[in-house]
């Protein structure tokens, strides 16, 4: 990951897993997701970076695959395109609280969609 204060460009690599449960614990549906891709953010300052917690909202585009599995539906790895928003509070120099608000990945194989919400720690060496 390449980073100066106003861009960032990296790689990411991720794998979802989502449960639907009943009140019984019963699992009603699954589904798994895993996606390698390249992206690019542009970082707006909200607050100084001499602020006790500076904090930053992030925009920008990725481009990558994505494979998708339930149990009615699965496909191979599939070219996406997509476009994401979120917060990152840094609570020391090198350590981020990382809130995705959206990100949206567009499966051009078959025209669906990926809406994702996060929220994770973020190390940058």
């Amino acid at each position: 990951m390449l980073v100066d204060e106003s861009h960032e460009y990296g790689m990411a690599l991720t794998y979802n897993v989502n449960w639907e449960e009943n009140e019984q614990g019963q699992v009603l549906s699954e589904a798994s997701t895993f996606m390698p891709q390249i992206f690019y953010r542009h970082h707006f300052f909200l607050t100084d970076e001499s602020s006790r917690f500076p904090t930053i909202f992030y925009l920008g585009p990725s481009v990558g695959y994505v494979k998708t599995q339930t149990p009615s539906y699965s496909n191979n790895l599939s070219f996406s395109l997509g476009f994401s928003g979120g917060l990152q509070i840094f609570l020391a120099r090198d350590i981020a609280l990382d809130l995705v608000l959206f990100d949206a990945n567009r499966i051009v194989k078959n025209n669906r969609t990926l809406l994702n919400q996060s929220l994770g720690v973020r190390f940058y060496f």
